[in-house]
């Protein structure tokens, strides 16, 4: 069976292109053909947190999409040189992850409409979206292609894709569902949105693990690198890094001078440590790379759903940077995560007093959640593939 699988492989950020990776494994795994199709607007969607629940409420999504795109040139005018001049790096080093590791479509696509119309004369049995943001309409803007609602032979099928917001007006709800409706089998990454979802859909809305989750932590060191990461050191990965959380850079500071360890920050924001501590920012880090950075680190300091879901796949000690106010409805994806798997104590804040780098994590609890988590993961996409698209 050839499945053609439509997630966002391309954008430059570790999650993204591994749950992409996942994914397509998952599915050789099971005996099945897969590629990447090459799906990628020419106009590129960023999303801009909002301040409140409240304001996300009145204010309109088609103002949204408006305010997301003045603030993306607004953080483009403010961003930092250095970041700058280091994302090429990064960028390289991601399209070669891209090209030696994923199984990617010849034939690229650049808007909705060139896409439907290559429709029929795609050589797939299966399409199958998921997982990461492609169902959140702050992202994507209820993109068809991503809800899967064009008319094919070929089965469809969802696997954990993440709408990542639990708050649209009732006309967005109802736009969401009328889309994914000509979905076989549907599955979502979050609990929460299982829980607001289900009430407005006839078929079963499955819960499912990221796909991250799918592959083992000896399947993921498959991945090979060429660079070395040797002694104590703690991996710093921040994304939408603020002023709440300069705190943090103190926090993190005190548990390298205490725990003997190096910094190695991967620079997405204008973070900067104080410099009495040995602190490395790479920008030459691949996906795979990635891999093996987290895996021999002695502590993890995110705010990334991926970052923190491979930490706990594979045992590492993690903080989550959070905040107690700001970004509740995009921070539930964490939430459900740390939640079910009761490491919710991981979380860490803008005022957060300290953190105990001796404290330790009840890892066989959580992995005898994960392994349940797991095999309801992969019998899904099994009885899905196998199935006709029915689970």
């Amino acid at each position: 069976m050839m499945v053609g699988v439509l997630t966002t492989f391309f954008s430059k950020n570790y999650g993204a292109a591994l749950q992409a990776y996942a994914i397509g494994r998952a599915i050789e795994l099971l005996g099945h053909q897969q590629e990447m199709i090459h799906y990628q607007k020419s106009t590129v969607a960023y999303y801009t947190p909002l301040a409140s629940a409240e304001e996300q409420k009145d204010i309109s999504l088609v103002f949204r999409l408006k305010r997301k795109i003045k603030n993306a040139f607004i953080k483009v005018k403010k961003s930092d040189s250095a970041l700058t001049a280091g994302a090429a790096i990064r960028d390289r080093e991601f399209d070669k992850f891209v090209a030696d590791f994923l199984h990617v479509s010849k034939a690229a696509y650049a808007s909705p409409e060139e896409f439907l119309k290559a429709v029929p004369d795609m050589p797939y049995d299966v399409f199958l979206c998921g997982s990461d943001q492609i169902w959140n309409p702050i992202v994507h803007n209820f993109d068809d292609v991503y809800y899967l609602n064009f008319p094919t032979k070929a089965k469809k099928i969802a696997y954990a894709p993440s709408i990542a917001y639990n708050r649209f007006s009732d006309s967005e709800i109802e736009r969401i569902c009328k889309a994914i409706r000509s979905i076989d089998c549907i599955s979502v990454r979050e609990k929460s949105t299982v829980e607001w979802l289900q009430p407005h859909m006839e078929k079963k809305v499955n819960y499912v693990i990221d796909p991250t989750f799918l592959l083992d932590k000896n399947t993921w060191l498959e991945l090979k690198s060429d660079k070395t990461f040797d002694g104590k050191y703690i991996l710093v990965y921040l994304l939408n890094y603020n002023e709440q959380n300069k705190n943090i850079v103190g926090l993190i500071c005190r548990l390298a001078r205490e725990q003997g360890c190096r910094i190695v920050c991967l620079p997405y924001t204008p973070i900067r440590f104080p410099k009495d501590i040995q602190a490395e920012y790479r920008y030459d880090i691949a996906p795979n790379d990635f891999i093996h950075l987290l895996a021999g680190a002695e502590y993890v300091v995110t705010n990334s759903f991926h970052a923190t879901a491979l930490s706990v796949n594979f045992n590492i000690p993690f903080y989550v940077v959070s905040s107690r106010e700001r970004n509740k409805d995009l921070q539930a994806r964490l939430s459900d995560l740390l939640e079910e798997t009761g490491l919710e104590d991981r979380k860490i804040y803008a005022d957060t007093a300290s953190i105990d780098g001796g404290q330790t994590i009840d890892y066989d609890a959580a992995n005898a959640i994960l392994a349940e988590r797991r095999r309801q993961g992969a019998v899904y996409l099994r009885q899905s593939l196998e199935n006709g698209g029915k689970a």
